[in-house]
């Protein structure tokens, strides 16, 4: 028997016969992007993060569980200068 995670793509987690990773654009940009992604959304298929880190080579996805602390890596990376936080409301 095949094992769901055998029938998608490994890079951008869709069904093989959605895979788009041929259509991804690579979007050169100055410009570093953190994704701080609850840990459940990285176990979905249409996750829109793995997505944009395909898409800008400067994307880094982070996966974050609510309740504990942020590693200390990603905590300086947004105390650096000219960061910016963006956070989607409920």
């Amino acid at each position: 028997m095949t094992r769901p995670e055998h029938l998608r793509c490994p890079r951008c987690g869709l069904q093989r016969l959605w895979c788009i990773c041929p259509e991804v654009p690579t979007l050169p940009t100055r410009l570093r992007f953190l994704v701080i992604r609850h840990w459940k959304d990285g176990l979905r298929g249409s996750n829109t993060a793995r997505l944009a880190a395909l898409a800008l080579p400067g994307c880094e996805v982070v996966d974050h569980a609510p309740g504990e602390p942020l590693p200390e890596g990603v905590r300086a990376r947004l105390a650096e200068p000219d960061t910016w936080l963006l956070f989607p409301p409920k």
